[in-house]
Parts: structure tokens; C-alpha cells; sequence
């Protein structure tokens, strides 16, 4: 859900690298931790969860409808 008050779209590069202490780079980081940061160090923008109810619509088949 977008808070942010800020509308449109955005092209943006963010450098995760980083926000990896030297010796966790050769490593698999954490990446929703690593991204997170940058998303608060590059851009400003902070990641919250919360839970809201949203409206959802679930197609569980679809047909070809037959001539009659």
C-alpha cells in the first residue's frame, strides 16, 4: 500500500552493495533486509508492514464458451 503521497512513475537504480558489510558480499545476503535499506538510505522511502483488507478477485477457471 503506497503512502507516500508521491504519484506517477519512477525510474530508479538503487546500489545494494552498499548497504553489505565487505566480508557478507561473497555471501547470499539477506535481501529483503539489504533492500529495505537502500530503498531508506537511497531514496528516503521506509518500508512498514501492516495488515489491510483489500479487495481481491480469484479466477480459479476459465472456458471457452461452446456455440449454441
Amino acid at each position: 500500500m503506497n503512502k507516500t503521497g508521491l504519484e506517477g512513475k519512477y525510474d530508479l537504480t538503487l546500489d545494494f552493495t552498499s548497504y553489505l558489510p565487505p566480508e557478507e558480499r561473497a555471501m547470499k545476503p539477506d535481501f529483503l533486509n539489504i533492500v529495505m535499506a537502500a530503498l531508506q538510505g537511497e531514496l528516503g522511502l521506509k518500508l512498514e508492514s501492516q495488515k489491510v483488507t483489500v479487495a481481491v478477485m480469484v479466477v480459479d477457471r476459465v472456458e471457452k464458451p461452446s456455440e449454441n
